[in-house]
């Protein structure tokens, strides 16, 4: 009697198949294709498992010819449709099926009869009609190889796709850092100028934080700090702005909950507290107001000051414009950034989350 295979079972990934999958997923479909059908019918019938039932001859010579197919499938589309060579594709894949069946026909029909005197198909079925028999287990084979080549390439490709867009977003997110150093040390510097210009005694002091803040901003090179370090790099900025002031300017600064669990990346709340420095008015009565809120799973920012001056300087100022889009980069869907101007107050609020909204 024919030994025919059970039917193929839809196999789907998300991401690329590593060796280890793509072996995993081929020792599947093997078995599908030899032992599901013999497995499918002992459960129907409630019969035992033995071991001839898992090791016949035939099962073996299946696993021989179906494995060789399924592999030698993969080799032809890797070589030739990966290059474009279609015309040797074709040629290649139309030359598996003589190949599938005469490879099962040496081992069922010539090998079996020679050493165990027994055969697939009856002794004088003529070759012709083995042949075209076979034409259909030759294509499903090669359609299965195939299917899997397709899967496993769609997938890579997918996983390429996603490692450029990591590449381009990383690429973005260091650009938009290298821009708030030159920026912030451009300004700082014209700060200390001004200072030193008027005879300032502040202007040492000043040249002092500066440097604590550069040492910060040249040896922090981690993707991401505990939020009491970035807590601390505010404070010193806010001291070294302080200095440009005769009388000091009024800080309500306020920090609570769990400053060390939060993960931020460097200087994303420094471009808050430079834009209200810069366009601030810090009178009489006019405090400049930030508090930090770290909960479990939100953190909220707040910065609030009087509206001074509101030109942009002539750099043309990227702070809020380069803090926005890293928050869109870092924290795609769990963030909320609310800028309000209104009256002669300028606050910003801004929401993060560890979990998309």
């Amino acid at each position: 009697m024919q030994n025919r295979p059970a039917p193929a079972t839809r196999l789907s990934y998300l991401h690329s198949m590593t060796r280890k999958q793509l072996t995993w997923t081929y020792a599947a479909l093997l078995f599908l294709l030899i032992w599901g059908l013999d497995v499918l019918t002992l459960l129907k019938y409630k019969r035992g498992l033995r071991l001839a039932d898992v090791l016949g001859l035939f099962h073996l010579s299946q696993l021989v010819y179906i494995l060789a197919t399924l592999l030698l499938t993969r080799l032809v589309l890797r070589r030739w449709y990966t290059t474009g060579r279609y015309v040797l594709l074709a040629a290649g894949l139309l030359a598996l099926v003589p190949g599938f069946v005469l490879l099962r026909y040496g081992i069922e029909e010539t090998l079996y009869p020679a050493l165990f005197g027994y055969r697939n198909y009856g002794k004088n079925t003529a070759f012709v009609f083995y042949f075209l028999d076979n034409v259909y287990y030759a294509l499903l084979y090669i359609g299965l190889g195939a299917f899997v080549f397709f899967v496993d390439e769609a997938s890579g490709a997918r996983k390429r796709q996603q490692e450029l867009q990591a590449q381009s977003r990383d690429a973005e997110l260091a650009f938009l850092r290298s821009q708030i150093q030159p920026h912030f040390l451009f300004n700082s510097l014209n700060n200390i100028y001004a200072l030193s210009y008027k005879g300032s005694p502040k202007a040492p002091e000043a040249i002092l934080k500066l440097s604590e803040l550069m040492r910060y901003m040249l040896y922090e090179k981690k993707e991401a700090l505990p939020l009491r370090t970035e807590w601390e790099y505010v404070q010193h900025f806010i001291a070294l702005q302080q200095l440009r002031y005769e009388g000091g300017v009024a800080v309500e600064a306020e920090a609570a909950g769990a400053l060390d669990e939060w993960q931020l990346p460097p200087y994303l709340l420094i471009a808050f507290v430079e834009n209200a420095f810069k366009h601030g008015d810090f009178g009489a009565g006019r405090p400049l107001t930030l508090r930090v809120e770290a909960g479990e799973r939100e953190l909220r920012f707040v910065s609030a000051n009087q509206i001074g001056r509101q030109q942009k300087d002539a750099a043309g100022g990227i702070g809020l414009e380069n803090v926005r889009r890293r928050l869109e980069l870092l924290y795609p869907g769990r963030h909320r950034l609310d800028i309000d101007a209104t009256d002669g107050h300028f606050r910003v609020t801004l929401h993060l989350s560890k979990t998309p909204a």
